[in-house]
């Protein structure tokens, strides 16, 4: 299907509400994986699932859910893997679906029937974006000068010359210049390309070292900090531009290199996938954020500031925005909320509001509407409380049976970093019933996503 033929198509299904375009979006580890696996678990169970807050099931309008293949302009992304990870939860030992390294798309129809008593079909687009690859979006508004600013400036304060020992081979490729080279000839044809090759891989592989150490949020280029084969061409930062014909050289060659990962990567990911989006639903990680400090916390904020800076925005309901689809609502959810006590979870919502404050404040200011809430896509865990108090109790990922209760999340004058910093739980099983994730408040961002859509 041609691209723009889909465009005009997605109008025209939008204006009579039969098509919904949603992002879900969130930094490694936030539980994308899981909660797209459950928000179609819960609306293809409806009638075993627990969906209290979902207008639509509860005035018993809902008629059947199936999945479709995503649609043809999307075939690129890949196919979200909601088979495989539900498998998982209902296999003898339930598990959670892994972290996802890349976009994934899957479409979602719902039959229902309307308040009006029409029968009707909603298609639900949902695509996986890792935060990383989004937080590259913020590069389509820098030239190379101001990103290489940027990144070095994140390098020289988080990893203090780490990084300057990985790349030392460019002083190498530096030295080695040919200055005699035609100048007619492409940049990269005046280094050692060998040389150049083994410095660019070493410098990915650490980028992928990082994120895999839930670190790492701000450094781009993003779809080089996953694996990805169709990356080939991407820009590395330099600390110093020196002076000197040999230094313009590496200069230009950065630039080059720059201008064509931009161009040909982000930017044609930032058309065919972010810039149509009707809904944006964005994942944090509250714990992962205390147990990694202060750090972490600004890191989380500055990349949902970047991540928002680049969407379209639109005035809820607003009759530009049937015509010309821009996101008019965001959802941001503090995930894995099973894992604090119940009388934690108000507090849960005021750490994802200070981490997000930045990004809420520039989504309001655009005329949309901002949702927070803590949810538990799938719950691992059990609230009871015996005459020693308040605990939950859950299962490890061995069958195990285990019970905790969490530090408190804010202290008396800030986030509780201290206590988290050396809070950890092990892997624990999820908790299913009749096929279907048990959950804490799924239902709740089921009808904040689409509930509008399906009256």
């Amino acid at each position: 299907m041609d691209q723009g033929v889909s465009v005009s198509t997605h109008h025209w299904e939008r204006l009579r509400q039969e098509r919904l375009k949603i992002g879900v979006a969130g930094l490694s580890g936030s539980g994308k994986s899981t909660f797209i696996t459950s928000l179609i678990a819960q609306l293809r169970c409806f009638d075993e699932a627990t969906l209290t807050s979902l207008s639509a099931h509860v005035e018993g309008r809902l008629r059947a859910v199936e999945l479709l293949p995503p649609a043809k302009h999307r075939e690129e992304l890949g196919l979200f893997a909601f088979s495989k990870h539900h498998s998982q939860l209902v296999a003898e030992t339930p598990s959670f679906p892994p972290s996802t390294e890349r976009p994934s798309a899957i479409d979602v129809r719902i039959n229902y029937v309307s308040r009006k008593g029409k029968r009707k079909s909603l298609i639900v687009e949902i695509t996986d974006f890792p935060g990383e690859w989004l937080v590259d979006t913020a590069l389509l508004e820098m030239n190379f000068e101001e990103w290489n600013s940027w990144q070095s400036k994140i390098w020289n304060e988080y990893e203090q010359g780490e990084i300057k020992e990985i790349l030392a081979p460019l002083q190498l490729v530096n030295e080695g210049v040919d200055l005699e080279s035609a100048s007619s000839e492409p940049v990269s044809a005046r280094f050692d390309e060998q040389l150049l090759k083994n410095t660019f891989e070493n410098y990915k592989h650490y980028l992928q070292s990082k994120r895999s150490e839930s670190g790492g949020t701000l450094y781009t280029p993003g779809q080089v900090t996953v694996p990805n084969d169709n990356v080939d061409c991407f820009p590395i930062p330099l600390f110093t531009v020196e002076e000197g014909e040999r230094s313009r050289a590496l200069f230009s060659l950065m630039e080059e290199r720059y201008m064509n990962y931009v161009n040909g990567s982000v930017k044609p990911f930032y058309e065919n996938h972010i810039k149509g989006l009707d809904r944006q639903v964005l994942l944090v990680d509250v714990q992962s954020v205390l147990h990694h400090g202060k750090q972490r916390k600004e890191e989380v904020s500055e990349a949902l500031a970047l991540i928002m800076g680049q969407v379209m925005f639109t005035e809820t309901h607003s009759l530009m925005n049937w015509l010309s689809p821009h996101v008019d609502k965001i959802m941001i959810y503090a995930t894995k909320a099973d894992l604090v006590l119940p009388e934690d979870h108000e507090e849960m919502r005021k750490v994802v509001q200070q981490v997000a404050q930045d990004a809420i404040r520039y989504t309001k200011t655009q005329g949309a509407s901002v949702h927070v809430e803590a949810v538990a896509a799938m719950r691992a865990t059990r609230y009871s409380m015996d005459d020693r108090g308040e605990f939950l109790s859950a299962k490890t990922s061995e069958g195990k049976s285990v019970r905790f209760q969490n530090p408190t999340l804010i202290g008396a004058e800030s986030l509780n970093y201290e206590s988290f910093k050396q809070y950890a739980l092990p892997s624990l099983q999820p908790r299913v019933k009749h096929g279907v994730p048990e959950h804490l408040r799924m239902d709740t961002a089921i009808e904040q996503i689409l509930g509008d859509w399906l009256r």
